[in-house]
């Protein structure tokens, strides 16, 4: 229950910050501008060529509002972020795997700085 309510939060903290981007105040019955929109500029990190020509024809059809274009942006984080959630999710749940992890990579940095303090002693006459 823990873990659902993290995720839950989670979402509702990205939900908050993409509903305060800052948009001009075109009505709702016009056509928005896409070139120099920020919810639109954001979409670019998410979105391929196709869903990007989709989405300017959105932009241009009038009824769409930006709450719309900031939903729509919502969507594509949370689509893009989901596999790294899953993949924390998975290790809350399995400390004993992340508790493995970090021995693992202790004894492996163990061994290179071993290696390391061997050449530097050399060097310095020890």
């Amino acid at each position: 229950m823990r873990l659902k309510s993290i995720y839950i939060e989670n979402v509702r903290s990205i939900k908050k910050q993409v509903m305060k981007i800052v948009t001009d105040s075109t009505e709702l019955v016009q056509p928005k501008q896409w070139e120099n929109c920020n919810i639109y500029t954001l979409c670019k990190l998410f979105m391929d060529n196709n869903e990007l020509l989709e989405l300017q024809k959105r932009y241009a059809t009038p009824g769409k509002g930006y709450g719309h274009f900031k939903l729509t942006l919502l969507d594509k984080i949370n689509e893009y972020f989901a596999p790294y959630q899953d993949k924390r999710e998975y290790y809350l749940n399995n400390p004993k795997k992340v508790q493995e992890a970090l021995e693992y990579g202790a004894s492996k940095a163990k061994k290179i700085a071993q290696r390391k303090i061997k050449i530097i002693k050399e060097a310095v006459g020890f």
